[in-house]
């Protein structure tokens, strides 16, 4: 009885210490619900956007994208060029790190993006997760490169040339002079004041998801219905 009792105490211990550092809530390696309790008041336009990055990014890391674990970027392209639609979250510190505009494809839309394509030349944003590469100095200047991870939604952006790099055209003063960002090619367009230092922080495997009420991305996309970590439960 007493080594029985032992074992219950210890196993009672083991939970509590699974519990207290957020395995109790997750959904697999990620506390989905801690997190999204962190940062919900930075997405108070629509929320869901937040749980479902948060699923996104922990399907991913379960998959073994977890180079610069940690960091995830999330982009809303239904919030007009207008209004800051990107946002920077250290999930380790539980921190917002930046909140910015960001530009889309010239082939998505003016203001609003509403048009996605996985085509090259579509000059079109894409949809879904996305994992960070290299730096580099090229045609626009300090960049990134970035890896689509949705099979047929964005896993040409890297021969499409969709990375994230600076523009003059997003700024305030844009927006008070023409009512509106300039678009990119499809490329995640943030201002000149902010790219070396986002860029710096992302680089390297940190992952990025774009996001739109698309209802077949929505329904279909693996990273929102994870397999792994259905086979982990």
């Amino acid at each position: 009885m007493v080594g029985k009792a032992k074992l219950i105490l210890v196993m009672g211990l083991l939970g509590l210490f699974w519990y207290s550092n957020g395995y109790a809530e997750s959904n697999g390696l990620v506390n989905i619900h801690k997190e999204y309790r962190s940062f919900k008041g930075y997405f108070k336009y629509d929320p869901k956007v937040l749980y479902l990055a948060l699923e996104a990014y922990d399907c991913g890391v379960a998959s073994g994208h977890d180079h610069n674990a940690g960091l995830l970027t999330i982009v809303d392209y239904s919030l007009p060029s207008t209004r800051k639609r990107l946002w920077v979250l250290d999930l380790n510190r539980h921190k917002l790190l930046y909140h910015s505009y960001v530009a889309h494809g010239v082939g998505s839309g003016d203001m609003d993006a509403t048009s996605f394509s996985n085509i090259p030349n579509s000059f079109k944003s894409s949809l879904g997760l996305y994992e960070t590469g290299r730096n580099y100095f090229g045609e626009w200047g300090y960049a990134m490169r970035l890896h689509g991870l949705d099979k047929g939604l964005n896993n040409n952006a890297y021969k499409r040339d969709i990375v994230m790099h600076g523009g003059k055209y997003v700024s305030q003063r844009e927006i008070q002079e023409y009512g509106m960002i300039g678009m990119s090619h499809g490329c995640f367009v943030v201002p000149v004041t902010l790219d070396h230092r986002i860029i710096n922080r992302l680089k390297g495997g940190s992952l990025v998801f774009a996001y739109y009420p698309n209802q077949r991305w929505l329904k279909d996309s693996k990273y929102l219905h994870c397999p792994i970590i259905k086979e982990m439960a």
